[in-house]
Order: structure tokens, then sequence, then C-alpha cells
């Protein structure tokens, strides 16, 4: 009787010892992978600070935030962190791959390629924000926008208000 309640649990052993090489390749490569990320933060923080993008950021209109606080460090730090994860993320799908785990990398594919989607909504937002920020500067200084007609004789513009 104690044989036969022993042969389960050697197949147990057996199986995970047939796995380790499997999964210490996936964690090999997952070391790698937060060692490049890591790597690609300090890269995109040091040129972030030599191409000097809270400048860039001060002709948006954005000056008066950048003044408030030293908020430039937590800026390139963000978008460091935010290289770090894409590149570990990359990482763990071929780690997630090597260890036989496919519906949770077929998951971690969906994220990953819907990244690019999100930054240029985010870049159509910055656009728009831009944009925005041009017309009330020049609504600001008294220029009126192309293809707009100002009425002095009513407050407001030619929209302005309309008594009964």
């Amino acid at each position: 009787m104690q044989e036969r309640s022993a042969e389960p649990l050697g197949a147990l052993v057996q199986r995970f010892t047939d796995y380790l090489p499997t999964l210490a390749a996936g964690a090999l490569v997952l070391l790698v992978g937060v060692v490049l990320g890591w790597l690609t933060k300090r890269a995109v923080v040091r040129i972030l600070i030599w191409l000097r993008l809270d400048r860039l950021a001060g002709r948006v209109g954005w000056r008066s935030a950048f003044g408030k606080g030293d908020v430039r460090a937590a800026l390139y730090d963000l978008l460091g962190t935010i290289a770090l994860v894409l590149v570990v993320l990359v990482f763990l799908d071929n780690a997630l791959t090597i260890w036989g785990l496919a519906v949770l990398s077929r998951l971690l594919d969906t994220l990953v390629f819907s990244v690019p989607r999100l930054g240029l909504a985010a870049l159509i937002v910055a656009v728009g924000i831009g944009i925005s920020n041009a017309v009330a500067e020049r609504e600001r200084h008294g220029q009126p926008p192309q293809g707009r007609v100002r009425r002095p004789d009513r407050p407001g513009g030619a929209q302005g208000a309309r008594s009964r």
C-alpha cells in the first residue's frame, strides 16, 4: 500500500525537475528585460534632460505649471518609467511564451499592441491643448481668430448677449 501512494509524489517531483530548466530560462529572460528596462529608463531621462523638454513645454503654455515646483524631474522620471514598463512587458511576454502560458502571452500581446494607439490618442490630445492655448493667447491679446469679425457695439463680440 505504501508503494502505491509514493508513486504520484515521485511523478510530481519528476515533472517539477523536468520543468526547472524552462522556469530558469523564462526567469533569465525576465531578468534581462528588467536590466534592459532600467537602462532604457536611465537613457530616456538623460535624453530628456539633455533636450530640455521643459523649455518646449514652456512654449506651449505650461511654463507656469513648471514654475510652481520642480516638476521637471518627476515628469522625466514618469516618461522613463513608461519606457521601462514597455521594455519589461515585451520581455515578460517572451518569458510567458517560454513557460508555456500562451493565454497570458496573448493577453499581454494585446496590451502591448494597444500602447501605440494610446500614444496616438495622447498626441492628439496634446495637439488639441496646444491649439486651444494658442487661440486663448490670441484672445487675451485682442487679436480675433481668423474668419471671425468682432463687433465693438455688442459686448462679447459677434455672439454678444441678445436682448428681447
